[in-house]
């Protein structure tokens, strides 16, 4: 079968969600993309609502469900086309495109080859060749169908919208995502039982940048007397699982003795948050210091 069916393209726009997922956020151009796809598929808006929001299918459980060739390189385009979409690239989007190249067997995508607007275009491609050509319609055909595709941009507007709000939720990070990752960063700093002043200093920039005094960390009732992994469990999005994580492994590197206790702790901590593994190499903690700072300082007040 050499088709891309509709079933085909709602995999599709799967897939876009949850590349976007991997870094909270959706950028204009994956949004146009994303509005393409479902205008190209003509899919309706009751299908995409209930099939795409909320999304937790996994990636390569998704590729399975494929029904052609020319659909599963549409997949692995559409990935690409999402990984390259900001212009930085996630390791761990590349080793799931690495992975996903071998496991469909459609040939090479080298992102370091192509553009986003270049996979996009070959997606697009794909599917337009796989849809049959219309016949000759009447008048009034035509005129139905023009009210359908109004009807179906104004749709996708509304569901796009829908998509970047709850993107936009996963991409912040609160007040009380920054309390909670003090208050792990100073038992964190506890582990080897004693705070040294590269932890303090640390500390006291992060409480600085979030605008965060001692009295915020004594009356937040919520983070006392839990564990760090517990702590885990309460923060709001992906950015401030990525901020806990960050700022974990800059408090352990800070003093440049990474102790088996504290390494194992990251371990755990990375596993429960899900969100990537962290380098644990002092001579990077300058590097994640200011993307610490730099995330804080984009929290709104």
């Amino acid at each position: 079968m050499s088709q891309i069916t509709k079933a085909d393209i709602v995999i599709l726009l799967k897939a876009v969600i949850q590349m976007a997922n991997i870094d909270g956020s959706f950028d204009p151009r994956e949004k146009a993309f994303f509005e393409k796809l479902v205008y190209k598929g003509k899919i309706n808006s009751t299908v995409v609502d209930e099939t795409i929001l909320p999304n937790k299918d996994d990636i390569n459980a998704l590729s399975q469900e494929l029904s052609s060739l020319k659909a599963k390189k549409a997949f692995l385009l559409t990935l690409a086309a999402m990984a390259l979409a900001d212009f930085k690239i996630d390791p761990r989007e590349k080793k799931m495109l690495t992975g996903l190249t071998k496991s469909l067997d459609v040939g090479q995508v080298k992102l370091s080859d192509l553009t986003f607007e270049e996979c996009e275009e070959m997606v697009l491609k794909l599917i337009s060749d796989s849809q049959k050509k219309p016949r000759s319609k009447s008048n009034k055909q035509k005129g139905v169908e023009s009210v359908n595709n109004s009807q179906q941009l104004s749709d996708i507007d509304i569901l796009t919208r829908k998509i970047k709000d709850k993107l936009t939720d996963m991409s912040s990070v609160s007040k009380t995502d920054l309390l909670i990752i003090i208050e792990s960063a100073i038992q964190m700093a506890l582990k080897d039982s004693k705070i040294v002043d590269q932890e303090k200093g640390l500390i006291k920039k992060i409480m600085g940048s979030g605008g965060v005094n001692p009295g915020d960390i004594k009356s937040h009732d919520q983070a006392k007397g839990l564990n760090i992994q517990t702590l885990c469990q309460q923060l709001s999005s992906t950015k401030s699982k990525k901020l806990m994580l960050l700022t974990l492994a800059a408090i352990a590197m800070v003093d440049d003795n990474l102790d088996d206790s504290e390494v194992e702790m990251l371990h755990q901590v990375s596993k429960e948050l899900n969100v990537g593994q962290i380098k644990l190499d002092p001579s990077l903690y300058q590097e994640y210091e200011e993307m610490i700072l730099k995330m804080i300082s984009e929290i709104d007040s």
